[in-house]
């Protein structure tokens, strides 16, 4: 049985899920969250009530991933409770020279959220490469290039993000967009004030 929490407002995706189906939970948890946004607005933040919903209760044109013939009780589940996926390291994705160009730019712009992590790596991958959208191997890939450890719920960081208006998530993989460019560009690395 696979269950998925949605908390559209804060960009919150809680999965869980068997290891042997926890892709196809997670990209379908991806297209539901694309669907509740589209359908409540871009704009999600100060929602009163968070918009929460397990794969039982759904009504989509695909087959549902855990049909459950019997009533269950709906339970709130807090922040980080999903399983781990086993990202894989695509090394081929890049050029030696070109993961030394993404170590640099990132260690540069001295993230310090996973947001802002993500956000750097996305924006260093996409001019290192031809592409502008990144599936969570890429970006587990990245995170390994810099020595810095991957979010223990890498596709949680990408609907956090999504919530955020930093980017967006499309067939699976993460896109930054041009709200979380401004961030990488004009708001990193983060200025110390110094007390006068």
């Amino acid at each position: 049985m696979a269950k998925i929490f949605i908390n559209a407002a804060d960009g919150i995706v809680d999965i869980e899920a068997d290891s042997d189906s926890l892709s196809d939970v997670t990209d379908h948890a991806l297209r539901l969250l694309e669907t509740i946004q589209s359908v409540a607005g871009a704009n999600l933040v100060g929602t009163p009530e968070p918009v929460g919903q397990t794969v039982d209760e759904v009504a989509t044109d695909e087959a549902t991933i855990a049909p459950n013939p019997e009533p269950t009780k709906k339970k709130r589940r807090s922040k980080g409770g999903g399983k781990t996926k086993n990202w894989k390291v695509v090394p081929e994705f890049l050029t030696d020279d070109q993961w030394k160009s993404v170590k640099d730019f990132y260690f540069e712009k001295a993230p310090n959220t996973q947001n802002e992590q993500v956000a750097v790596l996305c924006y260093t991958l996409s001019e290192q490469s031809n592409s502008t959208a990144f599936d969570g191997h890429e970006i587990h890939t990245a995170f390994q290039s810099v020595g810095v450890k991957t979010p223990a719920n890498l596709a949680g960081v990408f609907g956090n993000m999504t919530g955020a208006g930093l980017g967006r998530q499309v067939d699976g993989k993460f896109e930054l967009m041009f709200r979380g460019k401004e961030l990488v560009q004009h708001e990193l690395p983060r200025q110390v004030k110094l007390n006068a």
